[in-house]
């Protein structure tokens, strides 16, 4: 727990371990360090009261020490807060992704990209906040529609001019990377011929969309891509879209982004090289028929025990993991990845004494 400024927890600040911090740290807290600081007056207040036998000395030096700590403390304090209403002001706030700050979609820039006045008013901005996270995204969506025209059509899309024309900038810092450009321009791709300038359009996909050795996934999010390519998603010059338009990709990629670790290189599903894993999809789909009538002869139709009477079960098969696509997929329902069932989502109530079914393969 951090440390509060000493005249405002009195009882705190000398409890436990608290009370041999003498010497300020520099991986603590400015409450901390002068916290430290007036302990280490105290003491040698005391001490040198007792030398001089005289209480004179060491009230001076409490006083000093207390009102000097006091004064710092405030003074940040002011500072701190006369930051903060300014970094609101212009639109600055922390950035949870990749810590320190971002800049944020405002009124006036809701797009978050460097603006000409703040060449001269603001040089030292921070980067735009993570323009794929949804919050952001709608967020600057919804600034940029503010007061604007809209018609039936666009209404009907999804989309407006701004959408189509305007954009959030790669670069929005004051000057811009020139460094990585200059590596997006120069480096060479992994087994590539050339460099992006040459013309090597691997290299060049390679800086844009997302070009490791390899991002591996885990099977769930692996089989969550896979569904999407199998239900319509398509690749076309190596970026990933669904054929159902902007909500249907903007609702998978919220779902699948879920299914990522939380440092994974991914931004954005758009950005990523999906054809190594497209021929895989295109297989399996292939053989859907075959395999769901193979299911319908294996299982047939289950019967259960009710109150003494034989019931059907029809069907005895657990939908499996898929995306909503179709007539009947709302607009806030397509492109949306079902998941899997496994057993513990499952309850299931049994005679005293039945026997517990087991689990098949992969929980489901």
């Amino acid at each position: 727990m951090s440390e509060v400024i000493w005249y405002r927890d009195p009882t705190g600040f000398m409890s436990g371990d608290r009370a041999s911090r003498i010497l300020p740290e520099p991986h603590t807290g400015m409450d901390a360090q002068l916290n430290a600081i007036f302990r280490f007056s105290i003491y040698a207040a005391i001490l040198i009261s007792v030398y001089r036998r005289s209480l004179t000395p060491g009230i001076a030096i409490l006083a000093t020490v207390g009102l000097g700590t006091a004064a710092v403390h405030e003074s940040r304090a002011q500072r701190d807060k006369a930051q903060r209403e300014s970094m609101d002001l212009i639109g600055v706030v922390e950035d949870p992704v990749r810590g320190g700050f971002c800049v944020k979609p405002t009124r006036d820039n809701p797009y978050m990209n460097v603006l000409i006045s703040d060449i001269g008013d603001f040089p030292e901005r921070p980067g735009a906040c993570d323009i794929t996270r949804k919050q952001v995204r709608d967020t600057a969506d919804d600034l940029a529609g503010e007061d604007l025209y809209v018609d039936s059509d666009e209404v009907y899309e999804g989309k407006t001019m701004l959408t189509r024309q305007f954009t959030t900038n790669p670069y929005t810092t004051i000057p811009n990377d020139q460094n990585s450009f200059a590596k997006w321009l120069y480096l060479p791709a992994p087994r590539g011929r050339g460099t992006c300038r040459e013309g090597d359009g691997d290299a060049c996909a390679g800086r844009i969309f997302h070009y490791y050795p390899s991002v591996r996934l885990d099977p769930i999010a692996e089989e969550a891509i896979t569904l999407f390519l199998r239900a319509g998603g398509i690749v076309e010059q190596k970026r990933a879209t669904l054929l159902g338009g902007k909500a249907a990709a903007r609702n998978f990629w919220d779902d699948w982004v879920r299914l990522l670790p939380k440092d994974t290189p991914i931004r954005a599903l758009e950005l990523c090289d999906l054809t190594r894993i497209v021929p895989l999809a295109m297989k399996k789909k292939r053989g859907d028929t075959g395999e769901k009538k193979k299911n319908g002869e294996e299982y047939g139709t289950a019967w259960a025990l009710l109150d003494g009477a034989r019931v059907a079960l029809i069907p005895p098969i657990v939908d499996r993991p898929g995306i909503y696509v179709g007539r009947n997929a709302t607009r806030h329902l397509i492109g949306r990845y079902r998941g899997r069932i496994r057993s513990s989502d499952v309850s299931i109530n049994l005679s005293r004494g039945a026997r517990v079914p087991a689990a098949s393969d992969g929980g489901a």
